[in-house]
């Protein structure tokens, strides 16, 4: 059976900044602090069927797959968020652009992190500089990362697991969302098989 190290990570700031959630500033899989376990339900070589995308790729720099998995996770928030009473956050192309940007660092470095690309360290910082090199405007910022999980729902599932990625999903203040997702083995650790996701929401 294959086996999915299963890691989060939750960071919320504002400005001024001011940062929650463990992953801070650390660059490695201790960080998170969601559950970590292993997936062993689904059978070697096989890999999740993606939706078909939903949202505007454009400027995203996201495949036709990474858009599809992206939509899904996008369309999960707004559901969950309606489901709570939470008003819905709109698609961001800019925003989405910044998330798959991160996920391809992580990727391409191996790591779960809010930090980076180097040499930024601290990731309320690293957010932040992101944001403002997309050129994407913000009041306040939170992100949601991961690694392992196989689905839209499964990411989803243990992001509302974990009391610090929930409040970020569930922020009252949030009105625009981007999310970013990745396969692949690292080419820095070839135990890192991915996938990563990321989300990143925004008060505009």
């Amino acid at each position: 059976m294959r086996h999915f190290l299963v890691v989060l990570c939750a960071l919320a700031l504002a400005l001024p900044l001011t940062a929650c959630g463990s992953g801070d500033s650390s660059n490695d899989l201790s960080t998170g602090t969601g559950p970590s376990n292993n997936r062993n339900s689904v059978p070697p070589g096989a890999t999740p069927a993606p939706t078909p995308p939903l949202q505007d790729g454009t400027g995203t720099g996201m495949s036709a797959r990474e858009l599809a998995f992206a939509s899904e996770v996008f369309r999960l928030v707004n559901e969950y968020r309606n489901n709570n009473g939470r008003g819905l956050v709109q698609w961001d192309a800019p925003l989405a652009a910044v998330a798959q940007g991160h996920t391809n660092d992580m990727q391409a470095r191996g790591l779960l992190t809010h930090a980076g690309p180097p040499p930024c360290t601290v990731g309320s910082v690293c957010l932040t500089n992101r944001l403002i090199s997309g050129a994407v405007p913000f009041v306040s910022a939170g992100e949601n990362v991961a690694h392992g999980q196989l689905t839209a729902q499964q990411v989803m599932d243990d992001w509302i697991a974990s009391a610090s990625h929930r409040d970020n999903l569930l922020a009252p203040q949030w009105t625009h969302l981007g999310v970013g997702f990745r396969e692949g083995v690292s080419p820095a650790s070839a135990i890192m098989t991915g996938p990563w996701w990321t989300q990143v929401f925004i008060q505009r």
